[in-house]
């Protein structure tokens, strides 16, 4: 199960877009809550909905963009049109939006069963509800709804690690970025923190006594970088951008890099390569060696990717089909 919270926007034009779908017969409301006035017609349009929402924003004069529009997909049919509808409701307490106006929308026009649920983010008096965090909350309220323990799931997922020697601190903070942790140092201490909340706060000097090695196996290195270079000749190593959306959009942010090089990698040596640019160029290549358990930067893997590089930025960002998720 995941939750996306939609970009915002003036206005409320996901409640346009859910009633096209309805009467399309692609898309059925599951809940109208807190609806006011609307709970007395005999029939209500996508019109009607859209101007008591902003009917109700407009109690505050400040805020412009205060529609909430997030998604809950699942794969499969392990959830029933029911079950969404329950988790949508009590999702929406959880963030605080249980005496606002909101829909809920099942959609059926896909492979994966989801629901949409728009709101206001201004409520009766004219306050606004805070979105600070807003994206960790909606993962930490769906876990709790869930029964997943997220403390559970970080110390798993930090132990394994644990277990790993890095090269610098900076490559192990990397590591917990794309397992979707946010780390900060400050005041000599390295924060992890993760659904708006902290999990552990450690002393970099003690993070660096366990993580951190100068004694790396240089045989074994050395073994990783002649593979690497000799199956560069039968395997695409151009990056491509891998995008957090599938579909064609604006805006559509690049949550990491890959090649044919080093999926084939992945797949058959317990290898991956993390491509780290700046402003689109290839700055460095971490290895991350599953067998060893190290993490290391090799400047010889770089040399490889960028010789013979000659192709425009541009090109590159043209990222093919396949390589977006």
């Amino acid at each position: 199960m995941i939750v996306k919270i939609l970009k915002k926007s003036v206005g409320f034009p996901a409640i346009k877009y859910n009633m096209i779908k309805v009467d399309r017969g692609e898309a059925e409301i599951l809940s109208m809550a807190n609806a006011g006035i609307l709970n007395g017609f005999l029939a209500i349009g996508a019109r009607d909905i859209e101007q008591y929402f902003s009917a109700v924003s407009r109690a505050n004069s400040i805020s412009k963009k205060d529609q909430l529009h997030v998604v809950f997909s699942e794969k499969g049919d392990k959830f029933s049109k029911e079950d969404f509808g329950v988790l949508g409701m009590k999702w929406m307490q959880e963030m605080g939006y249980e005496k606002q106006p909101y829909m809920i929308f099942f959609h059926k026009d896909t492979q994966n069963r989801h629901i949409h649920i728009v709101s206001t983010t201004i409520r009766m008096d004219g306050s606004k509800i805070s979105d600070k965090f807003n994206y960790s909350r909606a993962s930490g309220a769906l876990n709790k709804l869930l029964g997943l323990d997220s403390l559970e799931e970080f110390k798993l997922k930090v132990s394994r690690m644990m277990e790993y020697k890095y090269s610098c601190l900076s490559d192990f903070q990397l590591l917990l970025r794309q397992n979707g942790y946010k780390t900060f140092l400050s005041d000599g201490m390295l924060k992890i923190c993760r659904y708006g909340k902290m999990f552990l706060r450690l002393k970099q000097e003690v993070v660096k006594e366990f993580v951190l090695t100068n004694t790396f196996d240089k045989y074994r290195i050395s073994e990783i970088e002649s593979l690497i270079s000799h199956n560069s000749e039968f395997y695409d190593k151009t990056w491509y951008p891998i995008y957090k959306s599938n579909k064609t959009i604006r805006n559509n942010p690049v949550i990491g890099h890959r090649s044919e090089l080093s999926e084939y990698l992945k797949k058959n040596h317990n290898l991956e390569l993390i491509y780290q640019l700046n402003k689109k160029s290839l700055v460095s290549v971490i290895v991350v060696d599953r067998l060893s358990k190290n993490v290391f930067t090799s400047p010889r893997i770089l040399s490889l990717m960028l010789a013979n590089e000659d192709r425009l930025t541009s090109d590159m960002y043209s990222a093919k089909s396949h390589y977006r998720r």
